[in-house]
This record gives structure tokens, sequence and C-alpha cells, in this order.
């Protein structure tokens, strides 16, 4: 036991002088590298642009929104775009309640159970004639 504890305190006196060895205050290469790539991904304030590339010709709007006023009147004056005549609920709902009746009664078992068919009867070896035809 006492070998383990001082193998234990061994090692961690390593560690730790691994450790206070390392050169402070310099990051390894790598850790340079991967900033330096961060940096150039996020692009600086300065380079946003101020201005706006929208189309704001007030002509170019409003022959714009006479082209979707036509389509607009063409859609409704359409005749599919106009409600249906009325019609009678009742009328579909007994429609319905019958197709669905008939389903059910097509699922639903006989009232009389249907005998199984006779089986034929058992075939018998046919004997050959005995003066030979």
């Amino acid at each position: 036991m006492k070998i383990f504890v001082l193998a234990a305190a061994g090692v961690s006196v390593l560690a730790l002088g691994g450790c206070v060895g390392s050169a402070g205050g310099q990051p390894p290469a790598w850790f340079a590298e991967q900033v330096a790539e961060e940096e150039g991904d996020y692009p600086s304030l300065r380079e946003v642009p101020r201005t706006t590339i929208a189309n704001t010709d007030r002509a170019h709007w409003a022959a714009a929104e006479r082209q979707m006023m036509r389509a607009a009147a063409e859609l409704r004056s359409h005749p599919r775009a106009q409600p249906g005549p009325p019609t009678d609920p009742t009328a579909f709902l007994q429609e319905a309640r019958g197709a669905l009746e008939a389903t059910r009664r097509s699922h639903e078992p006989a009232s009389a159970p249907v005998e199984p068919a006779p089986a034929p009867p058992a075939s018998t070896p046919e004997t050959a004639p005995a003066d030979g035809q």
C-alpha cells in the first residue's frame, strides 16, 4: 500500500513539473492557427454596405401594381372562382348514411350460416371390361 501511495505521489509531482515547465504566455502553434482562421470568418462592420440595391423607382412599382390588379381581376372573373349553388345538406347526409350502411352490411356475417358444399364422391378405379373392349 505504501508503494502505491509513493508511486501516485511521484507521478503527481512529475505531472505538476511538466505543467510548470511549459512556456508561459505563448500558446501552442495549433491554437494560434485556429484563432487566425476564426478571425478571418467574421466580417468587419466597416464592410457592411450603407446603400440599398432595392428598386425604388415609382414607375416600376406602379406597373407591377397594375399587373397584379389585372391578374386578380382575371382570377375573380373565372367561373370556378364563383361560389357554387347552395346544396341541400340533408341529401348529402342521407347518401353518406346509405353508403355507410351498405359498407357495414358487406362486412357483417350472414344471418344464417352457409352450409359447406358436400364433398364429391370418392372415385373408384374403373375395372377393364371383361370382354376386352
